[in-house]
């Protein structure tokens, strides 16, 4: 499973992890909220990447099982 952000900068992979289920209903739940943050970031083969308050709410955010 992993996290994949489409922005108006470019669509960003997450890194691909097994997935568990536990795990992937509470990486959605936090995805629910992630509007609330002051910013947010995860990892990517290529690095990490950080997202402002205004930038997340601009993104959509998919979790890929």
């Amino acid at each position: 499973m992993k996290i994949i952000a489409h922005t108006k900068y470019g669509v960003f992979e997450g890194v691909k992890n097994e997935y568990d289920e536990k795990k992937y209903a509470e990486i959605g739940e936090f995805l629910g909220k992630v509007s609330d943050l002051k910013y947010f970031s995860f990892v990517t083969d290529k690095g990490e990447i950080y997202f402002t308050k205004q930038m997340i709410s601009d993104t959509l955010f998919v979790l890929e099982k």
